[in-house]
């Protein structure tokens, strides 16, 4: 599963990298101002990633968890 997050700055990209980078034992991503990173578990996810970018300073527009297999465009 990937978590997604959309900033609200772009210039926050690297602050929230480094407040996620935690969840995942893979790279953070950022393109602009989504940030995306893979999440092992679903429940919470969203929740530890609020928490993270608040403690950060860093302001979220959303924050989703997205399914793999939607990332693949495959019916579930």
């Amino acid at each position: 599963m990937r978590l997604q997050v959309t900033l609200t700055h772009p210039a926050a990209a690297f602050a929230a990298m480094l407040a996620l980078e935690g969840m995942s034992d893979e790279p953070v991503r950022a393109d602009h101002t989504l940030i995306s990173l893979s999440v092992a578990e679903r429940s919470g996810a969203v929740m530890e990633a609020a928490r993270r970018l608040t403690r950060a300073g860093v302001g979220a527009e959303d924050i989703v968890v997205e399914p793999a297999a939607q990332r693949l465009g495959l019916a579930v």
